[in-house]
């Protein structure tokens, strides 16, 4: 029996975004992202210190910073990688708006 192994590699990518607290909780939110396949760590960094702002916030932004596992997308790109994570981010209903880094984006681009 011939196995085929695929190494698995992570690679992280940033982007800032914009949270609605009042539709949701940042831990949620969090949460949602973190379920999104291949991605391992995810992290939201506010562009405020104050974290009163993080209640009941309509807009409450910063920057996501999240790790990717390559395994599940065998032959797939990275840049393909990240703007397919980051349709589905958009998606989530308490995010209205999320943009990768575009020097994220190129770094992983293959030529």
């Amino acid at each position: 029996m011939n196995e085929v192994k695929f190494d698995s590699q992570t690679f992280q990518f940033t982007g800032q975004a914009g949270l609605n607290t009042v539709k949701s909780f940042v831990s949620d939110i969090l949460s949602d992202v973190r379920s999104i396949k291949g991605i391992t760590v995810v992290g939201f960094h506010p562009d405020s210190d104050n974290p009163e702002k993080a209640k009941k916030n309509k807009n409450f932004e910063g920057e996501f910073r999240i790790t990717v596992d390559n395994y599940p997308f065998e032959g797939v790109n990275k840049a393909q990688i990240i703007k397919g994570i980051s349709s589905i981010i958009k998606k989530i209903p308490a995010v209205n708006y999320f943009r990768p880094s575009m020097q994220t984006v190129m770094e992983h681009e293959t030529l």
